[in-house]
């Protein structure tokens, strides 16, 4: 029993909150919504998800909106961080995710 409450911990601080990210396509200017896996950290919110077409979008719109919680976030300054950036955020010692994209709390 106690491999699976220590795999929860792991799980819940990996796989982040549910939440919706909202942005606008780099070519169509279409509004998307994606659906993610958002972690809280100082500042800003880290997302999982490098190598997709909503970081290509996110990173050159230079902002985006998440709703997390019932609450919707804007979200500024995007950019893909590695593996120990994201581990030093979360306060863990491996991920083994090639990246995640960190966003500012607009002010």
């Amino acid at each position: 029993m106690p491999m699976l409450r220590w795999w929860g911990r792991i799980h819940r601080r990996t796989a982040g909150t549910r939440a919706v990210l909202t942005h606008v396509g780099r070519s169509s200017g279409m509004p998307y919504r994606t659906p993610v896996g958002a972690h809280p950290v100082e500042g800003g919110y880290l997302v999982r998800g490098p190598g997709s077409d909503w970081v290509r979008n996110v990173v050159a719109a230079g902002h985006a909106k998440l709703a997390v919680d019932g609450e919707d976030v804007d979200l500024t300054a995007p950019r893909v961080v590695g593996e120990a950036e994201a581990c030093a955020a979360l306060g863990v010692k491996a991920l083994r995710v090639a990246g995640f994209v960190r966003m500012d709390v607009a002010r």
